[in-house]
């Protein structure tokens, strides 16, 4: 019953991808449709038991429900599939996993996280806004902040981080990803140490320079930050700010880069070319980094237990490492990571800032 009210007020969750002709190059566009006769079985799968168990490391997780999941977002424009799903698997005598999966197409971290927290049985049910915010694509044109960002409209600005990430592409092949729960005791230290930095600070330096990065990029989530965008808006409203070897050093150093990532633009020319620009060398060496802890929703379901709440993908990233910084349960830090080479990974795994794997459920 709250899945179907969650999908009657947005039934742009529903959407599907359309190929339809157009005039001129390349002769089609795509567009995203809603069924007319949208029901709360388009977007519900039992998978009944695909063989996930409480024991299983988070790379049996991920093989298991592979062949279940979601596809990308050129196998759904191809066969006109979800988009968005919530799915529920046993895992064994008593116990079940519940899948709730949004491809990026319809929103991110933000977005998700609303949309998982209505599924708590009692909860709000709010109509989220799908309508693109023309404004906001300019803003990103025309922004700079105190600190630049990659994504600016130059192939001469982007052109190094570009090659970087191609470089980085065909050298290593991805590692299987690990989760890591954060140790608490050494973050409260880091805290105490750094006390006008967040938990996002203090992880982000800790992970940049773990991973060997020598070039960060973080997304920004713009919602409030910028006029006309604002909470009730759903899709996609973050920018990626690049944050450099010198500046991820310390905790204090990125907190310097995200507080002025939405300062207003430069009006100087010399201001807009500006200095931040990595050499080759650093933007090969990329870590990507997102914290989606700020998102967490608790879904206490009637009668269950949760044992763990963690992000269930696999990534083909271009960076050199990538991480996700989650909740697994209230009140508690873990970090997803993936990386492209074998000995970094492996390193990952002897950071402080890590006190144990929690891939296992048990």
């Amino acid at each position: 019953a709250q899945l179907r009210a969650v999908v009657a007020a947005n039934p742009w969750l529903g959407s599907r991808l359309h190929v339809l002709p157009k005039q001129g190059w390349p002769g089609w566009r795509t567009e995203m449709r809603i069924p007319e006769d949208l029901g709360v079985d388009d977007v519900f799968l039992d998978a009944g038991d695909c063989g996930i168990r409480p024991s299983m490391a988070y790379e049996e997780i991920w093989r298991a429900w592979s062949g279940t999941r979601l596809r990308a977002a050129v196998r759904a424009w191809a066969t006109k599939t979800q988009l968005f799903r919530v799915a529920v698997t046993s895992t064994g005598p008593n116990g079940f996993a519940l899948v709730v999966e949004l491809n990026h197409v319809l929103g991110d971290g933000d977005t998700f996280y609303k949309v998982y927290g209505m599924l708590q049985p009692g909860a709000a049910i709010v109509a989220l806004s799908p309508e693109r915010k023309d404004g906001f694509s300019a803003f990103l044109a025309d922004s700079q902040g105190a600190s630049d960002h990659l994504y600016t409209p130059s192939l001469r600005r982007c052109v190094k981080p570009v090659i970087g990430m191609v470089q980085t592409f065909c050298k290593r092949a991805v590692q299987p990803p690990r989760v890591f729960s954060v140790d608490s005791q050494w973050l409260a230290q880091q805290k105490a140490d750094a006390p006008a930095c967040s938990t996002n600070d203090i992880l982000t330096s800790a992970l940049l320079k773990g991973c060997g990065a020598r070039y960060g990029i973080v997304p920004v989530n713009l919602r409030g930050r910028i006029p006309g965008i604002d909470c009730s808006d759903a899709g996609n409203y973050w920018r990626p700010q690049e944050i450099l070897d010198d500046e991820f050093q310390t905790p204090l150093g990125v907190r310097g880069v995200i507080s002025t990532a939405t300062a207003a633009a430069p009006t100087c020319a010399e201001q807009k070319r500006g200095s931040r620009r990595p050499r080759l060398a650093q933007a090969g060496r990329i870590g990507f980094v997102t914290n989606w802890t700020a998102f967490y929703r608790d879904l206490d379901l009637p009668g269950c237990e949760q044992l763990l709440h963690m992000p269930l993908m696999r990534s083909k990233q271009m960076s050199r490492s990538y991480f996700v910084i989650f909740r697994p349960a209230k009140g508690q830090v873990a970090v997803w990571c993936a990386a492209r080479d074998a000995g970094v990974a492996k390193g990952l795994e002897k950071l402080p800032v890590f006190s144990a794997s929690v891939g296992m459920l048990a």
